[in-house]
């Protein structure tokens, strides 16, 4: 259970830094809702506390790159996190203008729990409304 307090600094703090996208794989063959919050590794406590204390993702060790430092994700992207994180995040709502990402995430993490997957007799599965929710996602990230 998340008490008040965690859960509006958690909203807040996602409002800061997260980033809720519909990704779709390099092939082009599949679509799927992820989460992600990067922060520099020596803020590594920070993000396991969120992780133990939401029962929510995992965290991943992101590349260095140039003159970077090294970095920690945690990372949401099965359906079951995305939904215990659209519950959170009902329960604890962004107030800043990521809730306009948020909102077309939430729509999309709806639509890829529900919708049917495809198989041989019913052929492939019609990711037409994803490839919408993608470009809604970054149509709402536009400064504005």
């Amino acid at each position: 259970m998340i008490d008040g307090e965690f859960g509006h600094w958690l909203a807040g703090f996602i409002a800061g830094e997260g980033c809720f996208r519909v990704h779709k794989e390099k092939s082009g063959g599949y679509y799927a809702c992820h989460f992600t919050l990067k922060l520099r590794d020596d803020e590594r406590p920070i993000l396991e506390e969120i992780v133990e204390r939401t029962g929510i993702g995992h965290l991943k060790a992101d590349l260095v790159r140039g003159n970077s430092r090294p970095c920690l994700v945690w990372v949401v992207q099965s359906k079951a996190e995305c939904i215990k994180l659209v519950d959170l995040l009902d329960r604890f709502p962004i107030r800043a203008r990521k809730r306009l990402d948020y909102a077309v995430w939430r729509e999309a993490v709806a639509h890829w729990v529900a919708a049917p997957r495809g198989n041989r007799w019913h052929g492939p599965r019609d990711w037409t409304a994803m490839i919408a929710y993608k470009a809604a996602i970054e149509n709402a990230r536009a400064y504005r």
